[in-house]
């Protein structure tokens, strides 16, 4: 891509935003002018960007007439109004806002044959949940043995409530070693089986989610699909332990060659576990502990590690330069 494209970076300031731009500056991404927005920003507030200071400017009234790209990183409260604004004036939207209806979903490597949609609507949604981290995983599983459900427990950072969750939890912490009672709701040395909010059915918003982008990612509504959502207290990395029931029967070896050669996943050695301590600020998808449950035909464990930060801005600039090479020249 040799052209220049004007970016607009929606809560650039935030944990996600500040990945993403990171992000964007590793991979030398041809941006002509970066623009920060926000909500309601703080005066003077301003976020780094190639070694510059961009100021945050106010989201409401920002013209987008001149801009390329809108990003809205994931966990973001971006109304849909900031969306239509930008897709009146021309400019292609990826949307990380949890649960967003406002284009198809589309993910690097799993339903790239989304792009005609993408193209009509403007707008594409980068899978923000769990989900993200398991759809590079299970999708060629999917294609190759078909998978019947999946159940997974997931132990989830408190990165995904961005810097407010990890200053929580580091001064929880504090206080705790020192002997000082916590006030409200507590993560430190706690273990917390809500993430999100509860519907009628007691499933947690986080675990709909997941729902949703598996169906969708896996592009097959018959796959049965049981999360479990647990906040655990580890600042980044989250950590699933995966069942699956599979059509076809395959035993570990097998499996593990399906997925090596997988571009962003990494395999460990069989007597190696991986943990979070490995993968945070990383860019891969580490799977180990993979296992055939012996006294049931068919079904498959494996553990997965990854960061949910760094992995949903890969998957962000990944489609970006995607969508730009196709269309936006």
């Amino acid at each position: 891509m040799n052209k220049l494209f004007d970016v607009v970076v929606y809560d650039a300031g935030s944990l996600n935003g500040e990945a993403l731009l990171a992000l964007l500056d590793e991979r030398v991404f041809p941006v002509g002018s970066l623009y920060a927005i926000a909500e309601n920003p703080e005066p003077d507030a301003v976020v780094s960007f190639q070694e510059q200071d961009v100021d945050v400017l106010k989201a409401e009234g920002f013209e987008f007439v001149d801009a390329d790209l809108l990003i809205l990183p994931a966990g973001c409260k971006a109304s849909d109004e900031l969306v239509s604004r930008a897709t009146e004036s021309g400019c292609l939207v990826i949307d990380g806002r949890p649960g967003s209806q406002a284009g198809p979903m589309m993910m690097p490597g799993i339903n790239e044959d989304q792009l005609d949609s993408a193209r009509d609507n403007k707008v594409v949604v980068v899978p923000s949940s769990p989900a993200a981290l398991m759809l590079p995983v299970l999708k060629p599983l999917e294609e190759a043995l078909g998978i019947d459900s999946v159940s997974v427990t997931v132990c989830q950072s408190v990165s995904d409530l961005g810097n407010d969750g990890i200053n929580e939890l580091r001064k929880q912490t504090i206080e705790l070693l020192n002997g000082k009672p916590v006030s409200g709701g507590r993560m430190a040395f706690n273990l917390l089986p809500q993430v999100g909010e509860l519907d009628s059915n007691g499933v947690s918003s986080q675990e709909q989610g997941i729902i949703n982008e598996l169906v969708e990612g896996l592009g097959s509504g018959d796959v049965r699909i049981n999360p479990t959502c647990v906040r655990v207290p580890v600042f980044f990395g989250d950590s699933l332990s995966i069942q699956l029931e599979l059509d076809r029967q395959a035993d570990a070896s097998a499996v593990r060659e399906l997925l090596s050669g997988i571009q962003g996943v990494e395999l460990t050695t069989e007597d190696d576990h991986p943990t979070v301590e490995t993968v945070a600020g990383n860019d891969s998808i580490v799977v180990g502990r993979i296992r055939h449950q012996t006294a049931f035909a068919g079904q498959l464990a494996l553990w997965l590690v990854a960061d949910p930060v760094r992995r949903t801005a890969i998957n962000t600039i990944d489609m970006a330069e995607i969508l730009l090479k196709d269309f936006l020249k």
